[in-house]
């Protein structure tokens, strides 16, 4: 309580029960602006001066303390009880939405291998020696005439990294879980050759005897890219594709990694 200019006693806003009905309120706008946004693909419950992430709770809960004033006084909220709920609300709606979603994607990251269940990777060993690529017509996978084997697969353990030639015949299987199988794909190309898309940018990422031919610039490198795209609305495709299997010289043993 604190003592007003008249005399009377005006009741405190910050109270236990205030308190905690407002963290209530801030998880429930924190952890639902995300789940509108990315999981049910709804509105943005935080946008707007009095948004309705904030809005709707504050609006039940006023018509829920006016049926407990009517049944016991002495339990409903206070005017200034109200006011801090609200505010708490406010307050937690300016959180950008983007920082919730990074801290909730450390919980809730797939912890999880790749698996045969899962379609996890799959390789035709003993391809590379060859020195031949197995295309088909249209220059993506391979026909199933031209298998040069029976594929087997390889479950990986998180953290596990594969190295593989350039030449093997990989791909992955169907994944008949539930979950999302992730992938990342890293591919090395030797400075100077050809990327096969010349219409796209090409230029440096690390160069230890030209160490300033390296693009760090982001302003530069997204001006190349709109430079690109407007001078070619149609997406290109590789003009050098392979058409069945082809004997090729190889000089890097190591072109491709999987993680």
């Amino acid at each position: 309580m604190s003592q007003g200019t008249t005399g009377k006693s005006v009741p405190s806003g910050f109270t236990f029960r205030s308190i905690l009905i407002g963290l209530i309120v801030v998880l429930t706008v924190c952890l639902g602006a995300p789940l509108s946004i990315w999981m049910v693909g709804s509105t943005e419950i935080t946008w707007s001066f009095f948004p309705i992430g904030v809005g709707l709770p504050f609006v039940l809960l006023v018509l829920g303390n006016a049926v407990i004033k009517k049944l016991r006084r002495s339990l409903a909220l206070t005017p200034p009880e109200l006011m801090t709920i609200v505010v708490m609300g406010l307050v937690a709606s300016g959180i950008p939405i983007f920082m919730v979603g990074l801290l909730l994607a450390i919980p809730s990251k797939p912890y999880y291998g790749a698996t045969p269940e899962n379609g996890c990777l799959q390789v035709i060993p003993g391809i590379s020696t060859g020195k031949t690529v197995f295309w088909k017509s249209e220059g993506f996978g391979i026909d199933d005439e031209n298998l040069p084997g029976e594929p087997i697969d390889v479950p990986m353990k998180k953290g596990s990294v594969l190295f593989m030639h350039k030449l093997t015949p990989h791909g992955s299987g169907p994944n008949r879980t539930n979950n999302i199988r992730w992938s990342l794909d890293l591919r090395y190309q030797r400075t100077g050759t050809p990327t096969g898309r010349a219409v796209y940018p090409d230029f440096p990422v690390l160069s230890r005897s030209n160490p300033h031919s390296v693009l760090t610039d982001y302003e530069e490198w997204d001006r190349l890219w709109a430079d690109a795209k407007k001078n070619n609305p149609t997406k290109a495709g590789r003009t050098n594709r392979l058409v069945g299997p082809t004997t090729v010289s190889v000089e890097d043993p190591f072109a491709a990694i999987a993680v």
